[in-house]
């Protein structure tokens, strides 16, 4: 069996931000109407069962880092486009209920985390052939492994597909543990995640393909056995080993790199949610055409059948 894992919250906002609006009256329904139709489409393609993960609230993140996050309420663009989403997600929630989908919310995490667990959970299972992981998000990628392809609906992106024979190629980091210790070098704008301060991207790459982790500099550096004594990042580097202190970061640099570590880590996530709640499939295909009538969506309606095909068959 195949599986399809999709980031909720990423799916929709993407949708919900599209240039071209939708509209049933006064309501906005271009998140409900791309979500259905790619999570039918992804599934049908990959030949996959797919189950929805959704955001919740990550309070021990923000504990654990205050500034976590802490710029989104400052983005009026933002704050609409949620409020937006907010008034489709339960349409969304119910359509996928009712087409079969199951579907799981970190209440007190964050779909992330789900998808590691549930990675972690399933992939070495004999039953489970492939995990694709449908989100606009790259964190995401430090997931892929033989077994876990990594995919997005993003028309921005520069790849649609990474799998792990590829991964080396498309990302510039041989391991997709390389590639989340580049990112916890470089910090998260979005996230609001503070990078280590003089490593930017190929700094980053130049340190995992070089010396294969940041650990295994950092001792180099500290025991005597690495000298870097030359090249455009050799200050940067030896002040990572140290743990000075970054004016620009206001933050010690090897500190934050662990802290940064902690908190990107989806491949043995530091907060993992205690309270998931479930929304358990009920199919029921009378129940889908009557939210289709209700929302107009009449491309749905035109063959019910089908469109609900994948569903059917790959939900059972």
């Amino acid at each position: 069996m195949n599986y399809l894992f999709v980031d909720g919250n990423s799916l929709g906002y993407y949708h919900q931000q599209q240039k071209e609006k939708l509209h049933n009256g006064e309501m906005e329904v271009q998140a409900i109407f791309g979500f259905v139709k790619n999570v039918r489409r992804y599934a049908s393609i990959l030949r996959a069962r797919p189950i929805v993960f959704w955001d919740g609230f990550s309070d021990r993140r923000r504990s654990f880092y205050p500034e976590y996050k802490a710029n989104r309420d400052d983005n009026p663009e933002m704050l609409k486009m949620k409020e937006g989403f907010s008034k489709q997600k339960p349409y969304i929630v119910n359509m996928m209920k009712v087409l079969g989908v199951n579907q799981f919310t970190a209440k007190d995490g964050e779909a992330d985390d789900l998808a590691g667990m549930f990675v972690e959970k399933l992939v070495d299972s004999p039953a489970v052939e492939h995990i694709y992981l449908l989100t606009g998000d790259q964190d995401w990628l430090q997931l892929v492994s033989e077994k876990v392809t990594w995919v997005t609906v993003r028309a921005d992106a520069q790849h649609k597909q990474i799998n792990f024979e590829q991964f080396s190629e498309l990302t510039g980091y041989a391991t997709p543990r390389g590639f989340l210790e580049g990112k916890a070098l470089q910090g998260d704008k979005s996230d609001n995640i503070a990078a280590v301060g003089g490593i930017g991207d190929g700094g980053a790459k130049e340190i995992i393909a070089e010396y294969g982790s940041v650990v295994t500099m950092v001792r180099g550096i500290m025991d005597g056995s690495i000298v870097i004594d030359k090249g455009r990042h050799k200050t940067a580097f030896n002040n990572l080993a140290k743990n000075a202190f970054n004016e620009k970061t206001k933050c010690r640099m090897l500190e934050a790199f662990k802290r940064n570590m902690s908190l990107m880590n989806l491949i043995k996530t530091q907060f993992p949610p205690t309270v998931i709640e479930p929304v358990k499939a009920e199919r029921n295909q009378k129940a889908f055409e009557q939210m289709c009538l209700e929302l107009n969506f009449r491309s749905f309606l035109e063959d019910m059948d089908v469109f609900t095909l994948p569903f059917e068959r790959y939900c059972a």
